[in-house]
């Protein structure tokens, strides 16, 4: 059981029910859930070549950015010789943003 499900199970508004999660736990609109942080949506190249269309970004551009370790990604094993590239829009946005003010080369 992990630490922030235990913690549920022994809280003292929690009594008895080992699967619910205290109220005063959730996030307002959103399920309970102990693994806050990890609603981030990881994009595909294609989807995120789509989404930063307008500023004139290509998808050959983006992956060869994203090989050469000048973007954030996640690089996930296909096969052989073939990986998967997956990125968090925000991120990639940002570090877009940092390279125009001069921040990286």
């Amino acid at each position: 059981m992990c630490p922030m499900a235990k913690a549920a199970t022994e809280s003292p508004d929690n009594p008895g029910n080992p699967h619910r999660i205290p109220k005063r736990w959730t996030l307002p609109g959103h399920a309970p859930c102990h693994n806050w942080g990890m609603e981030t949506e990881l994009l595909t190249l294609r989807k995120l070549a789509r989404v930063l269309q307008p500023l004139g970004v290509t998808a050959a551009w983006l992956e060869a950015e994203a090989l050469a370790g000048r973007l954030p990604c996640l690089r996930v094993p296909r096969g052989r010789q073939r990986q998967r590239l997956l990125f968090n829009a925000e991120a990639v946005k940002a570090a877009l943003a940092q390279r125009a003010a001069g921040g990286v080369e």
